[in-house]
This record gives structure tokens, C-alpha cells and sequence, in this order.
């Protein structure tokens, strides 16, 4: 999946640890393979960390507009729809002031235009010798269930095809389809409920 990093930083859980979410998101993004690999040592670590602290802090001063489209490279049907929702200038509307519900529907909408020919359940992914395979623009096809179980951080011990399912059929959609056969209120839904279900509530 393109930038699939956005996934595990994209999910508003409650404006009390909203703070702490948004530098794990900055963390998480910035944090990548090459840097990690070079700080082998305390110094190099810390560095990554002051790196990534920098980078959230330019970040969280964009606009919608800037951040998802044109620093992120996503479909800008995105805050297309954003703006129309909720009657708000994509190009004025700061990062640091999102609410948690506009995080929400930004990230169904993400999931929606960007990984609309992805599964809906983990079951349905391409894997090769028990790795999901790449796609023709490099990009991996995790499945929605992939996704949104990862930004809830559940366990492997965790059903979460069994819930998604039930939601699937409760708006006649199958469960074995794509993403894009779901509607972004669907999707939160499926967020939401695998969110209840991991250990976060607690």
C-alpha cells in the first residue's frame, strides 16, 4: 500500500490523549528504515528522535490541504470531500486543529480513495511465501482488516475478522469485496469497533 505509515498514525481516540497520538504520529513517520538503521547507538537514536520531533512540528503547522495532497502525494479527492462534509477550506483548516471525528473520517476517506482495490479481510490478501505481495507501483496490498487492526494495536490473539464481518453484513456489503465497496461512514465503523475491542478502552 502507498505511504502505509499513515495508517499507523492515523486515528483520533479521545481529545484527552490526542497530544500524546499526534507525537506518535511524527514519531512513526519519520522514524523510517534508513533511520533506524543508523542509529545503531544512544546518540544516533536520539537524533532520529529530535529528527522526527522537528519534522511534527513543521507538519502539524500545514494545512489539510498541504499535508494530505502535496506532502503526502494522496488522492485529492480526499479533502475534496472533506471540504464538502464539513464546509471547511481544506486549504485553511490547520493540522494541529483537527478534531478527533474530522481525524476519523480523513482516515476513512484515505482508505477509501487510496486502497479501494485492496480486500476488506486480511483472508483475501496476495501472499507470496506468507508475505503479502507488492504491487506494480511498489505499493503493498494489505487488506483493510491489516490496517485498522494495526492503528488499534491488536493483539494477533484478537478476532477482528468476526466484528467487520457483522458490519459488512449489516449493510448487505461482502465481507470478501474490496475497500471500495464501503462508504467512509462504513469504514469508521469498522475503526471504531475494532478500537472497542483492543485493549485502549481499558
Amino acid at each position: 500500500m502507498k505511504k502505509i505509515t499513515l495508517w499507523k498514525k492515523l486515528i483520533a481516540i479521545t481529545a484527552g490523549i490526542c497530544t500524546l497520538f499526534f507525537v506518535g504520529i511524527a514519531l512513526t513517520q519519520t522514524l523510517s528504515e534508513e533511520s533506524i538503521v543508523k542509529a545503531s547507538n544512544k546518540e544516533g537514536i536520539e537524533a532520529a528522535i529530535q529528527e522526527a520531533q522537528e519534522e511534527f512540528e513543521r507538519t502539524e503547522s500545514m494545512s489539510v490541504q498541504e499535508y494530505y495532497v502535496n506532502y503526502l502525494g494522496y488522492d485529492p479527492r480526499i479533502t475534496a470531500d472533506f471540504e464538502q462534509k464539513y464546509a471547511l477550506d481544506a486549504t485553511q483548516v490547520i493540522m494541529k486543529d483537527i478534531t478527533n471525528e474530522k481525524f476519523d473520517y480523513l482516515m476513512a476517506v484515505t482508505a477509501l480513495y487510496e486502497n479501494s482495490e485492496q480486500p476488506i479481510l486480511s483472508r483475501n490478501e496476495q501472499k507470496e511465501n506468507g508475505q503479502v505481495v507488492i504491487g506494480e507501483n511498489g505499493e503493498v496490498a494489505y487488506s483493510l482488516e491489516t490496517l485498522s487492526s494495526d492503528v488499534a494495536a491488536l493483539s494477533d490473539s484478537v478476532d477482528s475478522e468476526t466484528p467487520i464481518i457483522e458490519i459488512c453484513k449489516k449493510y448487505d456489503i461482502d465481507p470478501d469485496g474490496k475497500v471500495g465497496d464501503l462508504t467512509p461512514a462504513i469504514i469508521m465503523e469498522i475503526n471504531q469497533k475494532l478500537f472497542e475491542i483492543s485493549d485502549h478502552p481499558e
